[in-house]
Order: C-alpha cells, then structure tokens, then sequence
C-alpha cells in the first residue's frame, strides 16, 4: 500500500511539473520586453493593413502596435508631430508624393538597404524606386504605385477616341462633354505638361479643366454620365467597375504624355533612427513584404502596379487585367519611364501647384 501512494505520489508530482513548464512564459513572449519581438508600424493603406494582419496569423509570437491614418496627407503630418517630439514609431507608410525628404534630411529615417533582398533589389522599377532614393541609398522600400489614366464615357462620342496628347484631349471638353478631374488634379498636372509645353499650351489646357472642372465630386459626376472623361487613378478601376456597372459603356484609356519622366503616385516602408524595435523584428517583417505572393495580393487588391519587374511583368498580374488592355498598356510605359529624383522641393511644389 505504502508502494502504491510512494509511486502516486511521484506521477502527481511529475504532472505538476508538467503543468507548471507550461505556465512558463514563451521565450519570444520573453523578449517582448525589451522590444525584439514587437513593433509599431503607423500605416494609411488598406493594402498595408492587411498585410499586417497576415504577418500576424503566421508569426503569433510577435506584438504589433499598428495605428491607421485615414489619408496620406494625415500620416505625414502626424510623422511631423511625432518626429519634432521624439516619439516616431518603428515604421511607416509613407506617400511618395511628398514628405519623405524632410525625414531623410534630419536623419529620422535610416536606409533601409540592409533590408532589401539581393532579387528584390535587383528588380526594382526605376519610377518608384527614385522616390524614395539618394545617393543609391533606399529609405523606404516600395510597396507599389498607381498612374494617371483616363476613363472614358463610351456612350458620351460616336466614334472610338484617339488620345494622343494633350491638344488632343483638350479639344474633347465642352459643355456637353466636360473633362473631369478629382480632387487629385495637383498630381495629374504635375505629370501633363512636358517641357516642351509653352506657357500658352498650358493656360489653354487650363481653361478647359484645371482648375474648375476639379473637385472631390468628379468620380461621381462621372459613375452618373455627367462627364465625357474623367482624369484619375489606375487605382479607381476596380471602384468604377463597381459603381458603373452597366449602366453606361466606358473605357479605360492611357494617360497622354510626351515626357520620358512619369511622377507615380505610391507608397513605401521606412524605417526610424528612433526605435525600439529590434533589428531581426525588422528584418523578418521585411522579408515577409518581399515576398512575391505578398506583392501581388497587395497590387491587386488596390489595383497598383507591383514595386519590382519580376511581378509586375508576370503572366499572373498582366492577365488579371486583361479586360482593360489600357491599363495593361500603362502598366508596360511605366516600366521604362524615367523617374522623378526624391528632392527638396517636392512638397514646396506639390504645395504650389495644389493652390493655384
């Protein structure tokens, strides 16, 4: 008897230990507190937000602290705050537009070039990698871009338009038939007059949309059949599909330009001088952002075109929009466009031209 209880006894005092082994904290749950396994991202995009929470069903063990913004204009003016207080995240989404070169200036960001994987780099598409580089250093890598393009009320011409260049485009808009543009219009114009252009081409050109014919309502005057055409984003295809439907046939059409240079519009991942991170967390969440079934999900779901050639050129991303072969079009002049160099004057003049 006394055998029986010695040997019970043990089994009871083997399965506490058990119990109590699981009770012991992970060691990646242990490292938490001295920031290797978590981190805080700030972000604006749907795309970006989403991604997030993948990394976080495959990788648990790791605590993010992710704060949405409802625009990019509102991120990097919350990175202004932060930044002047000491109190920048790890990382951010940041608009290629403007406000990335302030940060580069003060050394708030580091490049990110240790980051990149060799494949990555080496197929990086010029007009968004320029937007986020000096002096072949990388401080964010891209996440994607979109492009001005044209949509077309079909029902609006008799017969199928040739839009070859701005006069061409121009000469469209009258009263029946106006030419649109969304609130957006500063990037657009930005991208609409080459060098070539004289000041008269330009105020001509103005006149018949710029900047009257500009406002938050032009996608909806446009789903409604009010516009001929309506200067926007690649980005809003899949948002117009939706809207328009059958009511009325429209198209897709490039956007004119004669300029080698092509201002995109997208976004990427910086990193912050001032962070708590550590750099395997980093790393990890990089790499995951390379990933060539992250970069696809992530373009097509906001229909942007891929950060690097080996996607963006792929069967798979081409043919998924091989009912708008304009959009595929765009897609393919953007690969050998020249881009616009990351410089101090890109909000001043971004500023500009959005006043006028």
């Amino acid at each position: 008897m006394k055998r029986a209880l010695f040997i019970s006894s043990i089994i009871v005092i083997f399965l506490i230990g058990i119990y109590l082994f699981g009770l012991k904290p992970k060691p990646a749950i242990q490292t938490q507190e001295n920031g290797s396994s978590t981190f805080t991202i700030w972000v604006y995009s749907s795309k970006l937000v989403n991604s997030v929470e993948a990394y976080k069903k495959e990788n648990p063990e790791v605590v993010i602290f992710m704060k949405k913004m409802k625009s990019a204009e509102h991120l990097v003016e919350e990175l202004k705050l932060a930044n002047s207080s000491g109190n920048t995240p790890d990382m951010a989404e940041i608009p290629s537009l403007y406000g990335i070169f302030p940060l580069v200036e003060n050394v708030s960001l580091i490049p990110v070039n240790e980051y990149v994987e060799e494949e990555f780099s080496a197929s990086l598409i010029e007009v968004i990698e320029a937007r986020f580089s000096i002096n072949e250093n990388l401080y964010a890598i891209p996440l994607g871009y979109e492009v001005p393009i044209l949509y077309v009320n079909s029902n609006k011409y008799n017969d199928k338009l040739n839009i070859q260049t701005l006069q061409d485009l121009w000469e469209l808009s009258d009263s029946k038939t106006p030419i649109l543009a969304d609130a957006m219009y500063p990037w657009y114009k930005l991208n609409m007059l080459p060098p070539d252009f004289t000041e008269e081409d330009q105020v001509n050109g103005e006149k018949l949309f710029f900047p009257e014919y500009s406002s938050m309502m032009a996608l909806t005057d446009f789903v409604n059949g009010h516009a001929g055409v309506l200067i926007s984003s690649s980005s809003k295809l899949h948002l117009l599909e939706k809207l328009i439907g059958s009511t009325f046939k429209w198209e897709p059409m490039a956007f004119p330009s004669s300029s080698e240079q092509l201002l995109v519009n997208g976004s990427g991942l910086s990193v912050f001088q001032n962070r708590d991170a550590s750099k395997e967390t980093i790393q990890s969440f990089f790499s995951y952002m390379q990933e060539k079934d992250v970069i696809f999900k992530m373009s097509v779901e906001e229909t942007q075109i891929p950060p690097i050639k080996t996607v963006a050129e792929s069967d798979r991303y081409i043919n998924h929009f091989r009912q708008y072969p304009a959009y595929q079009l765009s897609i393919k002049q953007s690969l050998v466009k020249q881009g616009f160099d990351l410089s101090s004057e890109d909000e001043m003049r971004w500023n500009q031209v959005t006043d006028e």
